[in-house]
């Protein structure tokens, strides 16, 4: 479950300019990846398989410093405590693109 939260920290640390900039931005990552990791959906096929795609998406983004173009990605975080309801995320990520979290 965690090793893409793993891959993704490697990543952040191995760029020390952006840890630099931000050093929120680790902690961030690992509680948002935590918070729509696939794992965490059993109970909704569908969640789970676009936060699939997403996290991949998301990883290849961090991985590549040569991805161009940007992405909108869409997120269903954990259920709600009553655990009936999933609530969403956006995620805009690009080269020349704050990437943001809606």
């Amino acid at each position: 479950m965690l090793r893409g939260l793993h891959t993704a920290a490697r990543l952040l640390v191995a760029r020390p300019r952006v840890t630099r900039r931000c050093s929120s931005t680790l902690p961030t990552l690992r509680k948002f990846l935590l918070e729509v990791h696939p794992d965490m959906l059993p109970a909704f096929p569908e969640a789970k398989r676009v936060n699939g795609v997403n996290v991949a998406t998301l990883q290849a983004y961090l991985r590549e410093s040569t991805y161009v173009g940007s992405a909108n990605l869409l997120f269903y975080r954990k259920p709600a405590p009553d655990g009936t309801e999933l609530r969403e995320a956006r995620v805009v990520v690009g080269r020349g693109v704050a990437a943001r979290v809606d």
